[in-house]
C-alpha cells in the first residue's frame, strides 16, 4: 500500500505544512520527511504525561 510519514504538530505560532516540509529538507533523509502534516490544539496523553500514541494512529 501506500505508505507516507505523518508529523502531527502542536505550534504556538502559525506555519503552513509546507514551510514544515522545507525546514525539514536538507536537516534529516530523504525518507524521514513527512508526506503528509496535521496541526492539532494539543495530543492525546495518558495520566503520567506520556502521549497516547495509539489514538493518533490512522482507523
Amino acid at each position: 500500500g501506500d505508505e507516507r510519514l505523518k508529523a502531527i504538530l502542536v505550534s504556538n505560532s502559525p506555519c503552513s505544512e509546507a514551510e514544515i516540509v522545507e525546514h525539514c529538507r536538507g536537516k534529516i533523509a530523504d525518507f524521514k520527511i513527512p508526506g503528509l502534516v496535521e496541526f492539532r490544539d494539543s495530543l492525546p496523553k495518558s495520566p503520567t504525561g506520556k502521549v497516547r500514541r495509539e489514538l493518533l494512529q490512522p482507523v
